[in-house]
């Protein structure tokens, strides 16, 4: 029990020998509506829970997201890297060429589209799992403090994430627990931790960014994202 939940039930510990002690002891009608009032909060801190969603379902919610994704990459044949970008509408989305890549389309394409064309070639434009997540605005400032509340806070992805930031941006993951058993979808999205950091990346930036490279080293991931604009 952590010490919300504490304080919860010895709130509602008190309130109920309050409530009792008041009406069979000294029938005090006020005190007894005062300790049935603070059993009530009490019980209600202890119902509450200290985190509305697990991490773990946040997790899972990802990882079906991106079950989702490899579908639609598969049955489109989408080989090339994706762009993560932030439209006007505050969402990251993700520009996936589909043909030639021209780069990131540097219009926004319309909300609820789902092609576009750039540089007369055409482009997917995909959700990333995550897209939510760096909208929310419940993320801290900084690059780093904010990858790392999303991969390690959030959604328990890693245990430790280092960034190195320059012309590229460096992360070094420890203790990755991510399931990445989606082919398709980490050759042109990256690993669901990669796309997350991606995301985080492309909403702090406020400019466009892909993941250029990943490589695993037991439970170590060094990935590299490259930033464009």
């Amino acid at each position: 029990m952590d010490r919300f939940n504490a304080f919860g039930a010895s709130l509602a510990a008190f309130g109920a020998i309050l409530a009792l002690a008041s009406h069979l002891i000294i029938s005090n009608t006020p005190m007894t509506a005062l300790g049935i009032g603070i059993l009530i909060l009490g019980l209600s801190i202890l119902l509450t829970p200290t985190e509305p969603i697990p991490r773990r379902a946040v997790r899972g919610l990802l990882e079906g997201s991106a079950l989702g994704l490899e579908a639609l990459l598969e049955e489109v044949d989408a080989s090339s890297k994706g762009y993560y970008v932030q439209h006007g509408d505050g969402r990251v989305y993700t520009h996936i060429p589909l043909a030639v890549d021209k780069g990131p389309i540097q219009s926004n394409p319309p909300a609820g589209r789902l092609a576009a064309e750039w540089g007369g070639e055409p482009y997917l434009i995909v959700l990333p799992p995550a897209s939510e997540l760096a909208r929310s605005g419940g993320l801290p400032e900084g690059l780093e403090a904010a990858v790392s509340e999303a991969l390690v806070d959030l959604t328990e992805l890693c245990e430790s994430v280092r960034v190195v930031q320059g012309e590229d941006i460096i992360l070094e993951l420890r203790g990755v627990r991510g399931w990445i058993g989606v082919g398709r979808f980490r050759r042109v999205m990256g690993s669901l931790e990669a796309s997350v950091a991606a995301c985080v990346a492309a909403a702090t930036l406020k400019r466009p960014v892909r993941v250029a490279s990943e490589v695993d080293m037991g439970r170590t991931r060094r990935i590299v994202l490259e930033v464009y604009g």
